[in-house]
């Protein structure tokens, strides 16, 4: 598998990219329904190829595509013209153009079927299975090298998303928002939800989306016994798809992430208000301790 041959090769953690949805608001695109980042795969495919390439030579080795809204749910609500599947194959189109024979990883986005940060949900339990099994289907079609489930915090749907993915022999990771008790959006402790996670053999576990502080709590309290990541909000704390900018530093997001490098991380990155800068100042951070 594409992934654990990096970080075997490497011998240190791999280095993900950062924000597209709040880059993309920083570099003047609006978005304006369900669809968010997801439309300026129509718009403007080329800003989107040139923000992956930005990554990648800032020293991202693993790219997501901007697929965080391209869901059969998403495009339901926006009442889209374009499904799903046309969406992601744009998406993952745009994303290989970028990754070019570079040897980078290719990730494709799976999120929530609606909100993130949305504690109580519209949809059924058959809408949610049938959201993700499609898009996941959608998404490995095209061509990605594994399914980057980002930002959940519903048991039912990472129950959805680790046995389709287990089952059909996907590589996926499942990566989680928590709050500050520690816990997931539906209530259950995140330490008994990685335990779960887990027996369910998911290439690794991360925390995604959350405050530094948020993520310190989660850190002295728990270690995890499996492959992990984080990529954590730099936009300040602020959880909105409205409008997000940059609220924490790239040299003081490097500091923060120095800290856990003796944890011995399987990835790193960054989330919603980051830039490529962050994602250069990672790089620094991994030629400097390896």
């Amino acid at each position: 598998m594409k992934l654990l041959e990096l970080h075997s090769s490497l011998k240190r953690p791999v280095i993900l990219d950062g924000a597209m949805g709040s880059y993309l608001q920083m570099k003047g695109m609006n978005f304006s329904d369900s669809l968010w980042s997801t439309s300026a795969n129509i718009e403007n495919p080329k800003l989107v190829e040139g923000i992956h390439k930005e990554y990648i030579d800032a020293g991202a080795e693993i790219i997501t595509t901007n697929t965080f809204r391209s869901n059969p749910a998403a495009i339901n609500m926006s009442r889209s013209k374009h499904n799903s599947n046309d969406l992601v194959r744009e998406s993952v189109k745009i994303a290989k153009n970028a990754i070019s024979d570079r040897g980078i990883v290719l990730a494709g986005c799976n999120a929530p079927a609606e909100d993130c940060y949305q504690n109580k949900r519209n949809l059924g339990s058959k809408e949610l299975r049938s959201n993700h099994e499609k898009h996941i289907e959608f998404l490995y079609d095209a061509g990605v090298d594994v399914i980057w489930n980002e930002t959940f915090s519903h048991k039912d749907e990472i129950e959805i998303v680790s046995d389709f993915c287990l089952n059909n022999n996907i590589p996926y990771t499942l990566n989680l928002f928590i709050t500050t008790d520690l816990r997931i959006l539906s209530g259950e402790e995140v330490i008994n939800i990685i335990e779960y996670i887990s027996d369910k053999n998911p290439v690794c576990i991360g925390i995604n989306c959350v405050s530094p502080e948020t993520y310190n709590i989660f850190a002295q309290r728990y270690s995890i016994n499996t492959k992990w990541g984080f990529y954590l909000n730099c936009g300040g704390g602020s959880f909105t798809d409205i409008s997000i900018s940059t609220g924490v530093s790239p040299i003081n997001y490097k500091n923060f992430v120095k800290h856990y490098l003796s944890a011995n991380p399987f990835f790193i990155g960054s989330c919603c208000g980051s830039t490529p800068e962050h994602t250069k100042k990672l790089k620094e951070l991994i030629l400097e301790v390896y």
